[in-house]
């Protein structure tokens, strides 16, 4: 479904030339950002010790205030609606909240003049081009009444500088002059922003992403348009030592699905759950179901099976939901986050959770970010991404997939750039994801230019939170969607790549990722991208996790892949005898895996004819590999009764 969203506003304008000891007005109605100024909006941060009672009587006395008021758990800080009629009126309503001795901080909103908004916190972020700048940023600061200059705890180039209420500059004008001196690799100031959500074993005949059959019970779509997982799965479950990172809103750790899935994880929020939700609505079941499709357990006797379940998990806390709707703004329940909150949260799964893999099923969309800030992209989030593409895994760096949106083109930053990829949405039919899909939810997956790859991303089936939190009545939900699903399908199968192949860099996987999608769907896959063919609407087409696994196999040894019509099993499907014609020389190595990838039988022949009583078997879905030598098959057999 499609969430509300704010984002990141970047501003534009003629550079300023720095004369940071000019006496100038704080809030100056002539200065270049006042025509984006949200004059209708307002941060308002209280000093600790201050009741929300006390804020909120505070705040209604004040002329100018509405009763529209949203309090933030973090940053602790109210969102306030103004009745400014001008800028001027909005100036003198921040001077106003600024003499009042209970507020130690006011914020300006900014938009981008289509409804989106967001807000500037106290803290401005600025990246040294070497340390021995820094004396020169003490300087600039001088007789700014600045509340302290500290380096960022996870890179000491970064610079965070507090301001409060009584700093000469405001915040927005402070950093967009420290940036235009020229000085610096960037400063910026810490945006209050609202993600893009992309969300629309007993339960594993559900599963069509991983295995899909055409059945009414999987939405009569079509048969083997799936990411191939079982056929994956012969190969490789997942590596325990590759961990997968959920960047979302955190993940119910609870669950008898995550049992010894997960170690322990972080709340960059501020609120101390070690990456579990704060479970008051429903939208926080969204990390518990992207976690589910990477990493439920298998063979548990519990509902699904993840795609890369043999992998470990961590979950990084990155954003919270808040209910709106009593605030008087009504927008329902909608995520918040702050780009140091973001920022802090990639950070630390790559620093120190050491994850190999991150899915992040959030962005922001790329129409706010062409505004342009002078630091271009929110420099602060995209330092951090990139230094962990390029740092992360002891220099072969991390893998970053984001969904690419669910409000059609184009897709949505970060998943845009070089250190990420994008993964747009297909339908149980293998198409594109669009109200005409055969799924008929109301939807269009984001596509075009900066698109890598598509996977599954309607009616998905996966956890949910436990009891009646999250989504639904039960520990599962049956209708997961959106490209926030599409996601982690594609970060579990870059797992389960690093697993068969941990020594790939980053670059090298997003390569072999692009390289083995089926190009589904009928489109036009006519344009070279370097990666190999690429069409509008899928990217380089629908990811297959077993050719991506067969393929970092391949890469470590000297096997070779050969046709599967060298290797015949017959009749298929079985009930009884299922005979085996295995051409070539000397001994070969048969293995049989369930479909959830559990390896349950393994013989060894000579002949290149033999047989296999399926009485042994359970109905259902089978997978057979064979080796000979350098030589190895695998085939999909179904036993019936």
């Amino acid at each position: 479904m499609r969430l509300y969203y704010i984002c990141f506003l970047l501003l534009v304008g003629p550079f300023f030339i720095l004369d940071l000891t000019a006496q100038q007005a704080k809030y100056d109605a002539s200065a270049n950002y006042a025509e984006i100024l949200n004059i209708n909006k307002v941060v308002v941060q209280f000093h600790p010790g201050i009741t929300k009672s006390q804020q909120q009587t505070i705040l209604k006395q004040t002329t100018g205030i509405t009763n529209q008021l949203l309090f933030l758990p973090a940053p602790e800080v109210v969102v306030a609606n103004t009745a400014c009629t001008s800028t001027n009126s909005y100036f003198d309503l921040l001077h106003t909240l600024e003499s009042l001795n209970e507020v130690k901080y006011i914020g300006m909103y900014i938009h981008n003049g289509q409804g989106s908004n967001a807000g500037i916190l106290n803290k401005i972020f600025v990246k040294l081009k070497t340390q021995a700048d820094l004396p020169l940023l003490e300087q600039l600061l001088e007789n700014k009444g600045i509340s302290s200059i500290t380096p960022y705890k996870y890179n000491d180039q970064i610079i965070s500088i507090q301001t409060n209420k009584n700093t000469t500059t405001n915040t927005l004008q402070l950093a967009i002059e420290l940036h235009n001196s020229g000085k610096f690799e960037f400063a910026e100031p810490n945006y209050l922003v609202n993600p893009d959500v992309h969300t629309t074993d007993p339960l594993y005949y559900k599963q069509w992403a991983l295995e899909n059959d055409g059945s009414a019970d999987q939405w009569n779509g079509t048969p083997n348009a799936d990411l191939s997982v079982p056929e994956a799965w012969t190969i490789t479950a997942g590596d325990p030592n590759i961990l997968i990172a959920v960047m979302d809103s955190g993940v119910d750790t609870t669950h008898p699905e995550f049992i010894n899935q997960l170690i322990q994880g972080f709340d960059a929020v501020g609120f101390g759950t070690n990456g579990f939700p704060t479970p008051n609505f429903s939208s926080d079941g969204h990390g518990t179901a992207c976690a589910g499709i990477i990493g439920a357990l298998a063979d548990n006797g519990h509902g699904i099976a993840g795609v890369a379940h043999g992998c470990k998990l961590v979950s990084t806390r990155i954003f919270y939901y808040v209910d709106t709707t009593f605030s008087g703004i009504n927008l329902g329940v909608i995520p918040f986050s702050t780009s140091e909150i973001l920022s802090d949260g990639i950070n630390w799964a790559w620093q120190v959770a050491q994850a190999d893999v991150q899915s992040h099923s959030w962005s922001l969309p790329d129409v706010y970010l062409t505004l342009g800030f002078p630091s271009g992209n929110p420099a602060l989030v995209d330092d951090a991404l990139n230094n962990s593409f390029t740092q992360g895994r002891g220099g072969l760096g991390s893998l970053h997939f984001f969904s690419s949106g669910n409000d059609g083109p184009p897709p949505y930053w970060p998943g845009r750039d070089a250190h990420s990829m994008s993964v747009n949405a297909t339908s149980m039919c293998d198409e594109q994801k669009t109200p005409m899909s055969c799924d008929t939810l109301d939807w269009t997956g984001n596509f075009g230019g900066t698109l890598d790859f598509s996977a599954p991303g309607v009616r998905i089936t996966t956890v949910d939170m436990r009891d009646t939190l999250g989504y639904s009545e039960t520990d599962y939900i049956m209708s997961f969607g959106g490209t926030s699903a599409s996601c982690p399908f594609a970060a579990s199968i870059g797992g389960l790549v690093l697993s068969a192949n941990p020594n790939l860099t980053a670059t090298e996987v997003k390569v072999l990722l692009s390289k083995t999608c089926d190009k589904v769907g009928g489109y036009h896959y006519g344009t070279w991208s370097g990666y190999g063919t690429w069409s509008e609407e899928l990217g380089h087409g629908r990811l297959n996790a077993f050719r991506a696994v067969e393929a970092a196999q391949m890469l470590t040894n000297t096997e070779v892949v050969a046709s599967d019509d060298e290797f015949q099993c017959y009749p298929n499907p079985v009930s009884d005898l299922l005979y085996l014609n295995a051409p070539g020389s000397g001994t070969k190595h048969l293995s049989v895996y369930t479909a959830s990838g559990k390896l349950i039988l393994e013989r060894q022949f000579v002949d290149t004819y033999y047989e296999i009583d399926t009485h042994l078997l359970n109905p259902g879905f089978y997978l057979l590999q064979l080796r000979a030598g350098e030589i190895h098959h695998s085939k999909k057999i179904f036993v019936e009764r």
